[in-house]
């Protein structure tokens, strides 16, 4: 969701993250987006996705293997298993990564 910074005028990309907890509770963690650039021979588009509370960023890229980010999450998965992280999955969902 595009909102409108008031102070800069430029435009913000809102990702909001909704996942259900052991309990059953959704979970809502919302980030803000910013394109990066990148090498378009090692992957594009590439993407940082910031907390909204600042407390932590994670970059998302498309390489020519498929994406990857670069949270915990990811990392382990990427060893473990080809399922990708909740980040990836957002992103891909939301039409950023095609």
């Amino acid at each position: 969701m595009p909102t409108r910074e008031p102070a800069t005028g430029r435009a913000r990309l809102i990702l909001l993250i909704e996942k259900p907890n052991s309990r059953g509770r959704i979970i809502r963690t919302t980030y803000f987006l910013r394109f990066l650039s990148s090498d378009p021979q090692i992957g594009a588009p590439a993407w940082r996705l910031t907390k909204t509370d600042g407390s932590v960023s994670y970059d998302v890229i498309l390489l020519p293997t498929g994406a990857e980010c670069t949270c915990a999450d990811a990392t382990f998965r990427r060893q473990n298993e080809e399922v990708p992280c909740k980040h990836v999955r957002a992103c891909k969902a939301a039409g950023l990564l095609r």
